[in-house]
């Protein structure tokens, strides 16, 4: 995709990822490039030890960036 194309820029798309802390990272649906390599990254984030639903701290967020104005 060019930069004309896209919706969010990678500085905002990673500006937003600072102020929200979370990871951030660029895959592309279409054509598979990242999805892997990022679905991975973000599974070795997540703890080894069992953790109970009331013991889950924070919230999980799902934002499409590409209606962010």
């Amino acid at each position: 995709m060019s930069p004309d194309e896209r919706k969010v820029s990678t500085e905002e798309g990673e500006q937003l990822a600072r102020e929200l802390n979370v990871l951030y990272g660029e895959a592309s649906a279409k054509t598979g490039d990242n999805v892997k390599a990022l679905f991975l990254r973000a599974a070795n984030l997540i703890p080894n030890e069992p953790v109970s639903p009331g013991e889950i701290k924070g919230e999980f967020l799902v934002r499409s960036l590409t209606n962010v104005a």
